[in-house]
């Protein structure tokens, strides 16, 4: 319902055409199955999900797209930056290395505070 409501918001946005390709970020704590639920709920509705991406993903990727234009990496080595989101429920924390025309995304370490107090890693990017 949610993601067939987002559909509809996207085609009203676009002047009544349809968007074909959807990337979606989603909570950096779903797990595999949550990914593929979630997958599995867009090509019932009719989007064409190409890709689910973690907060902290999209995050870095617009970082580093913006950085990357300005020239503001070093030219030699890694740049080396650090991501962290303080959202309600689950703070992560993730590394990503910036070369010129690349990023490299490390681990996720990830706290959920209602779930369970253990630290988990998540290595699963999709």
């Amino acid at each position: 319902m949610m993601i067939s409501h987002m559909r509809d918001i996207a085609v009203a946005a676009n002047h009544g055409q349809a968007v074909q390709d959807w990337v979606i970020g989603v909570p950096a704590y779903y797990t595999d199955a949550n990914k593929r639920s979630f997958q599995d709920a867009c090509q019932i509705v009719g989007v064409d999900c190409l890709r689910l991406l973690s907060e902290n993903t999209a995050t870095a990727l617009a970082y580093g797209i913006f950085k990357d234009i300005k020239n503001e990496f070093k030219a030699d080595g890694n740049n080396y930056t650090v991501f962290c989101d303080l959202g309600e429920t689950c703070f992560s924390v993730q590394v990503v290395s910036f070369t010129k025309g690349k990023l490299q995304v490390r681990p996720l370490l990830s706290f959920h505070l209602f779930l369970s107090p253990v630290l988990t890693i998540n290595n699963n990017f999709h």
